[in-house]
C-alpha cells in the first residue's frame, strides 16, 4: 500500500497568464522568486517559477504546453510519498489514471501527475524505489 509522508511540500498553479500570476505574487504578496526558466524535465510546461513559503513549502507557477492547456488547469497539489514507482503501481492496480510519466531528478527522486474521478490533478513525489 501507498504511504503519504507529507502533505502539499509543493503546489503548483498551472496559467496561461504566466507573467501576470508572477506578478501577482511579488508585487502584491511580496513573495520572493527562487528559481525561474524552462523546464528540463517536465517538458509538459513552457514555463516555470517557483516561491518558497514560509516554512519551507515551494509554490510553483507553470505555463502548460499549448496541448495539455486543457487538462492542467487550476492548482495541482502535490503529496510525497516513500516510493514514488511503488505507489503508482499500486494506485494503478486500483483503477487511478496517471496522465504523466514518471519524471526523475538524477539524485534518486521523481514525480508524476494521476487524475481523480472528478477530473482534478494531483502529483505524487518523493523516492525512487524501484
Amino acid at each position: 500500500m501507498s504511504k503519504v509522508v507529507s502533505g502539499t511540500p509543493w503546489t503548483i498553479v498551472c496559467t496561461d497568464r504566466f507573467d501576470q500570476t508572477i506578478e501577482h505574487f511579488i508585487d502584491l504578496l511580496g513573495l520572493p522568486m527562487t528559481a525561474k526558466g524552462v523546464p528540463s524535465v517536465d517538458k509538459q510546461f513552457q514555463r516555470y517559477a517557483q516561491f518558497t513559503l514560509p516554512g519551507g513549502p515551494v509554490l510553483e507557477i507553470v505555463e502548460p504546453i499549448e496541448s495539455l492547456a486543457n487538462l492542467y488547469r487550476g492548482t495541482i497539489y502535490s503529496m510525497t510519498v516513500d516510493d514514488v514507482s511503488r505507489s503508482r503501481a499500486d494506485m494503478e492496480s486500483k483503477g487511478i489514471k496517471f496522465i504523466s510519466p514518471i519524471f526523475e531528478d538524477g539524485q534518486g527522486s521523481g514525480w508524476t501527475y494521476y487524475q481523480l474521478p472528478s477530473g482534478q490533478i494531483f502529483q505524487i513525489q518523493g523516492y525512487l524505489g524501484r
